[in-house]
C-alpha cells in the first residue's frame, strides 16, 4: 500500500550500486518451472513500466549475475507451520481442508502472483491441531513444501 517507487526511480536510487532490474513473472515462472533462479535477464527500467513487481538486484561484482539452479531444502530448521494465509479447517478423520484467504483485496493485487503456486483450495491427509513434521504429511510432504503452502518459519512464528 501506498505511492510507490517506478522502476527507473528504484534503479536510480541504487545507481552507485550497478542495479539491475527484473520482471518477478519470468522470475517466478522459471523458480516454479524450471527450478532456476536467472540473473542474466534484467531488463531496462523504462520497459518495466507496467509490471506489477520487479526484483532489484545490486552489486558491483558480476559474479552474481548468472543462471542458478535452486536448491531443494526440505529439511526443517525452525518450525514447520501452515502457510498463516491459508485458513484451515477440519475435513474428517486426520484429514484438513485449507483455503487460500488473503487479508485484504489490496494485499490480493499486490501479491496476486503467489496464486500461480498456492492452490485456492487443498485437503492434506494430517490432523493439523498440534505439532506437525514432514512424516505427518507422507509423500505429499515435498509438494506441499514446494508450493509453500507448508513453511519453515523460526520458532515463536505466528
Amino acid at each position: 500500500a501506498g505511492d510507490g517507487l517506478t522502476p527507473a526511480a528504484y534503479h536510480d536510487l541504487f545507481l552507485p550500486f550497478e542495479p539491475r532490474l527484473f520482471d518477478d513473472r519470468p522470475m517466478v515462472d522459471g523458480v516454479l518451472d524450471r527450478r532456476v533462479v536467472d540473473l542474466t535477464a534484467d531488463a531496462q527500467p523504462d520497459a518495466l513500466g507496467a509490471t506489477p513487481s520487479v526484483t532489484l538486484v545490486a552489486s558491483r561484482g558480476t559474479d552474481i549475475f548468472q543462471r542458478r539452479r535452486v536448491p531443494d531444502r526440505l529439511e526443517v530448521s525452525g518450525v514447520l507451520r501452515v502457510n498463516p494465509l491459508y485458513r484451515t479447517e477440519p475435513a474428517g478423520d486426520n484429514r484438513a481442508r485449507l483455503t487460500l484467504r488473503f487479508p485484504t483485496p489490496e494485499y490480493e493485487d499486490e501479491f496476486g502472483l503467489s496464486k500461480r503456486y498456492l492452490p485456492p483450495e487443498i485437503t492434506v491427509g494430517a490432523n493439523l491441531a498440534g505439532r506437525v513434521g514432514p512424516k505427518t504429511f507422507g509423500d505429499d510432504y515435498a509438494r506441499l513444501r514446494r508450493s509453500c503452502v507448508l513453511l519453515d518459519v523460526p520458532p515463536n512464528y505466528c
